[in-house]
């Protein structure tokens, strides 16, 4: 008897509703590790829906077969351990299937193999004590890193604490800059109960006591549907980005180009395209508010 397997596109699986979460944390210690000291802070607002499907939009339509066996409950956070668990057995298990896809196309568009994506623990990032979340590729875990994640109680931050400019509101922001720097890893990721928290991390340095800039945007837990940013699908989109092995180090920021930026160049049948610098996707017509490069000669 055959039993026929309901797909959904990868776009609908990572916008599902994510479960209610009770957040009993009491707060804890800030971590001991010397943190970045000339960081200045703003938002990101290229990590944006319109922005990041244009550039694997291709990508979001391809199907997946929902994972069975995902608990459905309420979530109650009693320790920050339980944030590190709801990242992996509720989060991760929708990922998984959406990583392998696009990982697959990624390899079409830009002529290289992508092992599969995991999720580990880690305590430690090149001999600095750093306890964080890393989403990897397999091998040697410093340069297998895609990039890294804190994960916080809402009890205790926020990222509007920012904009109120509460009394340290910038010590998490610090934190993970700091992991990003000693990963050389651009991209970051704080998580709540209430938020993700996503950054792009530039320096010219790496150095704690150089300037270093950090770029956020924070995504509801609640968010869900095809018509916003979900936690699901933001830490999709940076795996797709940090895929590319060229964009995953950390930068100036003066060298850190718009995420929605093309190049204008021939494709292999000689026809005129944009080809996206970080997915390589190609598009005939021109792209919404794209920044451009062109190359191909043309006036």
């Amino acid at each position: 008897m055959n039993h026929f397997v309901e797909q959904q596109s990868i776009r609908s699986s990572l916008t599902v509703s994510n479960p209610k979460c009770i957040d009993e944390i009491r707060q804890g210690s800030p971590p001991t590790t010397p943190m970045v000291e000339d960081l200045t802070v703003s938002k990101w607002t290229d990590f944006s829906l319109q922005t990041l499907s244009g550039s694997v939009g291709n990508i979001l339509q391809e199907q997946v077969t929902p994972p069975r066996g995902i608990p459905s409950g309420p979530l109650t956070l009693n320790n920050l351990g339980d944030i590190e668990d709801m990242l992996k057995s509720r989060i991760w298990p929708l990922l998984w299937e959406p990583n392998l896809k696009g990982a697959e196309v990624l390899r079409r568009q830009l002529g290289n193999s992508y092992p599969e994506v995991s999720i580990r623990t880690t305590n430690s990032i090149s001999g600095v004590r750093c306890p964080c979340q890393s989403f990897t590729l397999p091998g040697d875990r410093d340069q297998a890193r895609l990039f890294v994640g804190i994960c916080l109680s809402a009890t205790a931050w926020k990222s509007k604490y920012l904009s109120e400019r509460r009394l340290n509101a910038d010590q998490p922001i610090r934190r993970i800059a700091t992991y990003c720097l000693h990963a050389d890893r651009r991209y970051g990721f704080i998580l709540t109960s209430e938020e993700l928290v996503v950054v792009c991390v530039s320096s010219a340095t790496r150095n704690l006591e150089d300037p270093c800039q950090l770029e956020w945007e924070a995504i509801p837990w609640a968010a869900q549907g095809g018509q916003d940013l979900t936690v699901p699908l933001s830490l999709w989109f940076m795996t797709m980005m940090s895929l590319n092995r060229d964009y995953r180090r950390i930068c100036s920021s003066r060298q850190l180009l718009p995420m929605n930026h093309w190049v204008r160049q021939y494709n292999t049948q000689g026809q005129p395209v944009f080809r996206h610098h970080i997915s390589g996707r190609e598009v005939v017509d021109y792209p919404f508010g794209a920044s451009t490069r062109d190359i191909t000669g043309a006036n």
